[in-house]
């Protein structure tokens, strides 16, 4: 507490006091001047009879005068200085018994008296309450000093508090500087990394953060720190075992009450756990969408046999008209080209349906790369077209003809449409109203590109519409319910959105988008 506010704290208080005490202090005061009387009167009587000389009568009076102003105030001093000149005037200057003063060295004396006495009193009067001051003031400063000293424990109390939640943090801490400077961490960190604080102020030189990840954190952190902006990042760092593990940083700046950044609050939570359990759940949905990719082409084997044999007994015909254009005589070579290259031809569109069946069948890891959706789309009613022609569907496409290149996995969204594509034809076939008809169309704005299957079949009723994409969930006797919850993952995966609307007067609409990159 500062002693002003002491002062302004004390000052009602002492006032209230004063009043209170203010009678007591004139029966004080009172007291003390009766007591300079009797002194006077006492010192008169007993210098009188004996004849004293004037001035040692005045120097006793002069002293009796020094005691007496250690203890009263300075106008009952002034009375009893002039009580004290009365009674030398008129008991010991000559004439005795009157106020005239004949000699002049006696004139002197009293005067010396006068003088002497008022100086006297009133340096004694000042020292005294210089002292009271003094005395009032040790007091505020003793009072301010154990007021300091209760206000240093209370702060040495917060801070041990203040930094028990700040080690209670769950998490790895840092307090940084406006200019990115490291001031302190929590005791979390200093374990994680085993090494003192000086060593972990080096980070982006130190190994601190894995190789990899530094060139993409320092310039994050440049840029943060440039921008006043928070931000979140994720990368990894070394433990003092030597082993990297992934942390989820967070870089909060802490402003003043003038708006200007004071400390730079950074947490790091340790989500190593949750990168691999993420990772293992990845792999899970790839595995599942393998195994539904597999399923896919088990159901549709049969009829695809009839796609790939089309083309074998064109290629054979190709080859006999062949050998019966080169029996000829002379041979006809040109036919003979032109068979040949109906053989190649034809070849070549069974192949073409083998590498698709077995991109499908194949287990590999995702691979995103830029390709035509709409030439992988075409592709995709290729494969479908068996169960198509089977379910009596007719297919109509309107694809965008300036559809940008998406980035994405070829396979991964070729097995979205193809399912959405068996199971609008499925879901025709199962009913005897005509036409079937199925429409696939794609278009793209400046956010991505849309893909939409439509179908005129029974429909799905509203309640279902967000149910159809649960695992497990199925209206197809013989459907494992996984195959729309799989579509929707990878979809997901892409950035993009899947879902269902019902059309009027029948049908269902399944409608992905992708993300421009």
């Amino acid at each position: 507490m500062q002693r002003s506010e002491l002062i302004a704290f004390l000052g009602p208080a002492a006032a209230v006091w004063k009043r209170a005490k203010r009678p007591t202090a004139l029966l004080r005061e009172a007291g003390y001047i009766l007591l300079g009387l009797v002194s006077l009167a006492t010192e008169t009587g007993l210098y009188f009879w004996p004849d004293v000389p004037l001035v040692a009568a005045a120097s006793t009076y002069l002293v009796v005068l020094v005691l007496l102003s250690l203890v009263i105030n300075l106008s009952s001093l002034i009375v009893l200085s002039f009580i004290g000149v009365c009674c030398l005037t008129y008991f010991f200057a000559p004439p005795i018994y009157s106020f005239r003063v004949d000699y002049p060295q006696d004139l002197i004396t009293i005067s010396a008296f006068v003088i002497t006495s008022f100086v006297v009193n009133f340096l004694v009067t000042r020292v005294r309450d210089a002292n009271r001051r003094l005395e009032v003031t040790n007091k505020a400063l003793l009072v301010e000093n154990v007021e300091r000293k209760r206000a240093e424990q209370g702060l040495r109390e917060s801070e041990r508090s203040s930094r028990s939640a700040f080690d209670g943090i769950a998490g790895l801490v840092a307090v940084l500087a406006p200019n990115g400077e490291l001031e302190t961490v929590n005791r979390q960190l200093l374990e994680y990394f085993g090494q003192p604080v000086e060593w972990i102020k080096n980070w982006g030189t130190n190994d601190a953060v894995h190789p990899e990840d530094l060139p993409r954190v320092l310039e994050r952190f440049k840029r943060g720190m440039a921008s006043g902006i928070p931000y979140n990042q994720e990368f990894r760092i070394r433990r003092f075992d030597g082993e990297y593990r992934w942390f989820e940083n967070r870089h909060v700046p802490i402003r003043d009450d003038s708006g200007r950044i004071a400390h730079w609050f950074n947490l790091l939570t340790d989500i190593e756990d949750r990168t691999r359990a993420l990772a293992r759940l990845e792999q899970m949905q790839a595995d599942f969408a393998h195994l539904n990719r597999v399923s896919v082409m088990g159901e549709l084997v049969a009829s695809l046999s009839h796609e790939i044999t089309q083309p074998i007994a064109s290629a054979r015909i190709y080859a006999r008209a062949a050998q019966n254009f080169l029996d000829m005589q002379p041979p006809d070579l040109g036919e003979v080209r032109e068979a040949l290259a109906g053989i190649v031809g034809n070849a070549g569109r069974a192949g073409d349906i083998i590498d698709r069946i077995r991109d499908h069948i194949k287990k590999t890891p995702p691979r995103k790369e830029h390709f035509d959706l709409n030439e992988a789309i075409n592709e995709v009613i290729v494969l479908g077209r068996s169960a198509i022609i089977k379910n009596g569907v007719s297919v109509q496409t309107r694809l965008s003809e300036k559809l940008y290149p998406v980035l994405g996995d070829r396979v991964q969204l070729q097995q979205v449409v193809l399912n959405l594509i068996l199971n609008a034809a499925e879901a025709m076939g199962s009913v005897e109203a005509e036409p079937r008809e199925l429409l696939i169309s794609s278009e793209q704005d400046h956010t991505g590109v849309l893909v939409a299957v439509r179908d005129s079949g029974p429909g799905i009723h509203p309640a279902d519409l967000d149910r159809v994409f649960e695992s497990f969930y199925t209206t197809k006797p013989n459907g494992t319910g996984m195959g729309l919850s799989i579509c929707r993952s990878i979809i997901e995966a892409h950035g993009g959105r899947l879902w269902a609307t019902g059309c009027e007067p029948q049908g269902a609409l399944f409608q992905f988008t992708i993300p421009r990159t």
